[in-house]
Order: C-alpha cells, then structure tokens, then sequence
C-alpha cells in the first residue's frame, strides 16, 4: 500500500505543540482529516444529530480552523 504525504492545513493561530489542539490534515487524495473534540449525539440539536449516520460521528472545532485555511 502507498503511503500518502500528509500536509497539515492548520493556520498557525491554531497551532500547539501538545495534544488536544484542534487540527486539519490533507492526504494527497485531497481528503481532510480533522481532530477536534467529539460531540455527544444526544446533546446536539435535531437537525444535526438526523444527518450522523453508522460510523460517523459530529467533531466540534473553532470556525477560525477551517475558515483561516489556506488551499
């Protein structure tokens, strides 16, 4: 199996040296990998918990990580 380069999309203002810093990844097939906080389905209103089907879950991060990214 090829290994995919990965390439970090996080701005720098979301960046930390430590765990449990929010994230977005890219693979060279153009898929993005986010790390965020995991969201309890039962506590997320009704229009999003009906979208989350088997195998999936919801990640909550800060807008500014995805919107301060640079393609």
């Amino acid at each position: 199996m090829k290994k995919n380069k990965i390439i970090e999309l996080t701005p720098k203002e979301f960046r930390c040296a430590g765990l449990g810093c929010p994230s977005v990844f890219s693979n060279e097939n153009g898929e993005l990998f986010v790390i965020g906080e995991f969201s309890d389905i039962d506590e997320l209103p009704e229009q999003i918990r009906n979208k989350v089907g088997k195998g999936e879950s919801v990640v909550k991060i800060p807008k500014g990580l995805i919107t301060g990214i640079k393609f």
